[in-house]
Formats: C-alpha cells, sequence, structure tokens
C-alpha cells in the first residue's frame, strides 16, 4: 500500500515512506559543493596554525625547562660547555714561591777557659789573653778566665779542676782549655767547625799528639757525666809515681791514663794538630807537628803555639804579624768527612 503524501503549508507534498532526503536538484547540488571546498581550506589552515602554534610552544617549554637546569647546575655541563662568564676576570694568580731552605743546624755553644795565675798578666800572655777575649766576642762564644784554684798542686791542674766544676754549674756544650802561649792567627775562623756534628755522637774529648804524644795546651771536652768522671781521674793520679810526671804535670797524667785504659780512645779522640794546635818550625825542643797532614803551622791555620820556645815574649811579638782573616781551614765539609771517616 502506498502511503499518502502530505501536503506542506506551500501546497507541496513529501513522501514519508522512506528517509527524509532533500530532494537534490542542479542549484542545490552546485551550492553545497562550494561550500564543502570553503570549509574544508578554512579547516585545514586552522589545523596548520593550531600545529605551528603547538611546536613553537613545545619548544619554548623545553629549552625554558633546560636552561632553569643548566643555571641551577652549571658543573654538569657537557664537555667542552662551558657556562657563559659574569665575573669580570682579575690578574692571574702567581706561581706559589718554592719552600724556602731549612735552616741551619745551631752549632754547639763553646766556651773558651784560659788559665792564668791572677791579673793583670805580663807580657806577652796579657796580650794573647785580651785576643782570646776578643775571640770570643766576636763569635758569640763563653770565656772563663780561671785563675789558679788548688794552690797545694802544679796550676796546671787546675785545667782539670775547673772543667770539672763547670760539667755542673754551667750549661755549655763543649769546653776549650787553651794555653797563653798561644796567638789565634785567623780570627775569622770559627773553633766551633772542628766540633763533630749530631751525626757524631762518639767523642768527649778532643786532643792531639805531637812528638811527646798528646799535648794539653790546646783541647776541648764535652760536657756529660763521663767527661766529669774523666777529669776526677785525672786528679787522682800521683804524678810523681808516672813517667815525665814532674815535667809535663797535667799533660804527664792525660798521657798515662791514655795509654794505660783503652777503653779511654772510644771517647778521647785525636784529631788533627793543625786544626787548632800548630807548631812554628824549628822549635827549640824540635817539636813536630803530627796528624793527617803531618804539617807545621801555615798562614790560614787558626791557632800557632809556641810549645818550647824559651823566648817566647819575642817570638809571640814577631809572629803577630801573621794575624788576619782567611778562608776557614779546615772547611765544615773537611771536619764532616774526617769524623765520617
Amino acid at each position: 500500500m502506498v502511503k499518502p503524501r502530505t501536503a506542506d503549508p506551500d501546497g507541496s507534498t513529501e513522501d514519508l515512506s522512506g528517509p527524509f532526503l532533500p530532494a537534490p536538484s542542479g542549484a542545490a547540488t552546485k551550492g553545497g559543493k562550494a561550500t564543502t571546498r570553503v570549509l574544508s581550506f578554512f579547516t585545514r589552515s586552522v589545523l596548520r596554525w593550531i600545529l605551528v602554534v603547538a611546536i613553537v610552544l613545545t619548544l619554548i617549554v623545553h629549552y625554558g625547562i633546560q636552561g632553569r637546569a643548566l643555571a641551577a647546575a652549571p658543573d654538569a655541563l657537557p664537555s667542552g660547555d662551558a657556562p657563559p662568564s659574569t665575573v669580570t676576570p682579575g690578574p692571574a694568580t702567581p706561581s706559589p714561591s718554592p719552600s724556602p731552605p731549612p735552616p741551619a743546624a745551631t752549632p754547639p755553644s763553646l766556651a773558651i777557659i784560659v788559665l792564668h795565675s791572677g791579673l793583670p798578666l805580663a807580657e806577652p800572655y796579657n796580650s794573647s789573653f785580651i785576643e782570646k777575649q776578643a775571640y770570643a766576642e766576636r763569635h758569640g762564644l763563653g770565656f772563663i778566665d780561671t785563675p789558679q784554684i788548688d794552690t797545694n798542686r802544679s796550676i796546671y791542674f787546675t785545667k782539670y779542676i775547673k772543667i770539672q766544676q763547670l760539667m755542673e754549674t754551667a750549661s755549655y756544650d763543649w769546653y776549650w782549655m787553651i794555653d797563653l802561649d798561644t796567638i789565634i792567627t785567623n780570627p775569622a775562623f770559627d773553633v766551633r767547625t772542628l766540633l763533630p756534628g749530631p751525626a757524631h755522637t762518639g767523642p768527649e774529648m778532643l786532643i792531639s799528639s805531637d812528638m811527646n804524644e798528646l799535648n794539653a795546651g790546646s783541647f776541648f771536652v764535652h760536657r756529660s757525666a763521663w767527661s766529669a768522671k774523666l777529669m776526677q781521674r785525672l786528679l787522682d793520679i800521683d804524678i810523681t809515681k808516672i813517667d815525665f810526671g814532674d815535667i809535663w804535670q797535667e799533660q804527664a797524667a792525660l798521657i798515662h791514663l791514655y795509654k794505660t785504659d783503652p777503653r779511654l780512645r772510644k771517647r778521647v779522640w785525636l784529631i788533627p794538630q793543625w786544626w787548632h794546635n800548630s807548631y812554628t818550625p824549628g822549635s827549640a825542643l824540635n817539636f813536630k807537628s803530627t796528624g793527617d797532614p803531618a804539617r807545621n803551622w801555615q798562614p790560614g791555620d787558626f791557632i800557632i803555639h809556641f810549645a818550647g820556645h824559651s823566648d817566647k815574649l819575642g817570638d809571640m811579638s814577631n809572629w803577630r804579624k801573621h794575624v788576619a782573616d782567611s778562608p776557614p781551614i779546615p772547611s765544615i765539609a773537611e771536619v764532616d768527612q774526617w769524623y765520617s771517616s
């Protein structure tokens, strides 16, 4: 059965039997296609702009985040990159200066002991006394003038008595006992150069030998309990019962003990005589300096000793013309090498 058509208000009829579809017509079809093309073009343009804006926003957000991260952690930059510097460059930091050399070792303290029979002294001993005192002041040494202590025995034993006393009352490391029949011919030389360094702890007494074995006109004693006992042993010797005791006095006592007690040789060292006790050529007793090297006084030597001279006043006065500052003989290196050999 065919459904009836109903009339529209304008008098047209509509078929209600099927889906509602406008009737195609030529004009309507062309207009629809044009509209569709316009809408399609507009839509594509809008989509393209939206895509461009989205890309731009994405890049802005990405690089903005990365920039904040780099600012917060500049050390995390890839190798080869560096953060922009906002600090004005200053002068280059100078290289550190090399370390200064270690300070030189402090020399041991030393005092000069001068034995005399009482002041004022006659010449040439008075000049020798003044010379030793001036030398001590020049080199910062102690100076101990020592008159005779025990009048019941030879004045020369005062050497051992005084040293024994100083072991307990003074604070010097070493003592140099020097007779007044000597001249310091090289005042520039520091006598402490002759002392053993810290590496050489054996010697307690330094002395030299001559043709009569040991000579006590110049010797050094280290302050120690051992040295104090040695002085007492020397004082206990009866010089009337030993060889040459009546002639050499305190020197004979030392020679006797050195020869009869070999243990002393570990602590009593014989140093070269020309270091501190040179003799003049052709002295009255034909003294000849021994040691290494064996020789008499030469220019530049530290001390000249007029042992055995009968005219000490005249001879010492004549030899004072040889007094002059000279380079150190021996040198510190030579002394250290000798102690090490």
